[in-house]
Protein backbone atom coordinates (compact mmCIF):
# COMPACT_ATOMS: atom_id res chain seq x y z
CA UNK A 1 0.00 0.00 0.00
CA UNK A 2 1.72 3.67 -0.97
CA UNK A 3 2.15 6.38 1.47
CA UNK A 4 -0.80 9.19 1.86
CA UNK A 5 -0.16 11.67 -0.75
CA UNK A 6 -0.48 15.41 -0.40
CA UNK A 7 -2.73 17.62 -2.07
CA UNK A 8 -0.51 19.01 -5.18
CA UNK A 9 0.41 22.53 -4.68
CA UNK A 10 -0.92 23.99 -8.10
CA UNK A 11 -4.59 24.67 -8.94
CA UNK A 12 -6.08 21.82 -11.63
CA UNK A 13 -6.54 24.52 -14.11
CA UNK A 14 -2.82 25.32 -14.02
CA UNK A 15 -1.51 21.84 -14.21
CA UNK A 16 -3.86 21.21 -17.24
CA UNK A 17 -2.81 24.32 -18.85
CA UNK A 18 0.88 23.12 -18.60
CA UNK A 19 -0.12 20.13 -20.35
CA UNK A 20 -0.28 17.47 -17.66
CA UNK A 21 -3.02 15.03 -17.56
CA UNK A 22 -2.45 13.40 -14.17
CA UNK A 23 -0.76 14.52 -11.29
CA UNK A 24 -0.20 13.54 -7.38
CA UNK A 25 2.45 15.03 -4.43
CA UNK A 26 4.60 12.84 -2.51
CA UNK A 27 4.44 13.25 1.13
CA UNK A 28 8.49 15.52 0.71
CA UNK A 29 6.27 18.08 -1.55
CA UNK A 30 7.65 16.40 -5.20
CA UNK A 31 5.17 16.93 -7.66
CA UNK A 32 4.94 13.87 -10.27
CA UNK A 33 2.81 14.74 -13.27
CA UNK A 34 2.00 12.61 -16.42
CA UNK A 35 1.45 14.58 -20.11
CA UNK A 36 1.26 13.63 -23.64
CA UNK A 37 4.59 12.81 -25.42
CA UNK A 38 2.90 12.60 -28.71
CA UNK A 39 0.33 10.44 -29.95
CA UNK A 40 0.78 7.61 -27.72
CA UNK A 41 3.72 8.23 -25.55
CA UNK A 42 3.89 9.84 -22.77
CA UNK A 43 6.17 11.12 -20.11
CA UNK A 44 6.18 11.30 -16.04
CA UNK A 45 7.75 14.35 -15.49
CA UNK A 46 9.16 14.96 -11.89
CA UNK A 47 9.41 17.59 -9.34
CA UNK A 48 7.03 20.10 -11.27
CA UNK A 49 6.95 23.50 -10.49
CA UNK A 50 5.56 26.53 -12.20
CA UNK A 51 8.70 27.05 -14.09
CA UNK A 52 9.04 23.34 -15.74
CA UNK A 53 10.25 19.99 -14.26
CA UNK A 54 13.60 18.56 -12.76
CA UNK A 55 13.17 15.36 -14.63
CA UNK A 56 11.15 13.14 -17.41
CA UNK A 57 10.95 9.65 -18.20
CA UNK A 58 9.46 7.84 -20.93
CA UNK A 59 7.12 5.77 -21.44
CA UNK A 60 5.41 3.86 -24.09
CA UNK A 61 2.20 5.33 -23.45
CA UNK A 62 0.05 8.02 -20.94
CA UNK A 63 -1.03 5.08 -19.27
CA UNK A 64 1.76 3.42 -18.58
CA UNK A 65 3.57 6.52 -17.31
CA UNK A 66 0.32 6.87 -15.08
CA UNK A 67 0.60 3.33 -13.86
CA UNK A 68 4.46 4.22 -13.54
CA UNK A 69 3.69 7.56 -11.30
CA UNK A 70 0.87 5.88 -9.31
CA UNK A 71 2.64 3.00 -7.92
CA UNK A 72 6.16 5.08 -7.09
CA UNK A 73 6.77 4.76 -3.22
CA UNK A 74 9.46 6.67 -2.09
CA UNK A 75 9.70 4.75 0.69
CA UNK A 76 11.10 1.38 -1.47
CA UNK A 77 11.69 2.75 -4.57
CA UNK A 78 14.54 4.25 -6.27
CA UNK A 79 13.08 5.78 -9.52
CA UNK A 80 9.54 4.80 -10.95
CA UNK A 81 9.54 1.81 -13.42
CA UNK A 82 8.52 0.64 -16.86
CA UNK A 83 10.18 3.40 -18.46
CA UNK A 84 11.61 3.05 -21.57
CA UNK A 85 13.94 6.13 -21.47
CA UNK A 86 15.58 8.10 -18.82
CA UNK A 87 17.06 11.06 -21.34
CA UNK A 88 19.15 12.52 -19.18
CA UNK A 89 21.35 9.44 -18.24
CA UNK A 90 21.09 8.11 -21.78
CA UNK A 91 19.85 4.98 -19.92
CA UNK A 92 17.01 3.17 -21.60
CA UNK A 93 15.45 -0.24 -21.24
CA UNK A 94 13.56 -1.67 -23.92
CA UNK A 95 9.61 -2.34 -23.05
CA UNK A 96 10.66 -1.41 -19.81
CA UNK A 97 12.49 -3.95 -18.32
CA UNK A 98 15.33 -2.92 -16.00
CA UNK A 99 17.27 -6.27 -16.88
CA UNK A 100 17.88 -4.58 -20.47
CA UNK A 101 18.76 -1.55 -19.25
CA UNK A 102 21.88 0.06 -21.25
CA UNK A 103 23.28 3.69 -21.97
CA UNK A 104 22.65 5.66 -25.44
CA UNK A 105 24.46 8.79 -24.97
Amino acid sequence: MLHQDLPVPFAENDLRSWGYTHWRCLPDGTVLAVGPMSISNGRLFWDVHQAGYQDFYCYDSVELAVQGMMSFDPARDKEPVGWHRHASTGRRRPAGDASKEYINM
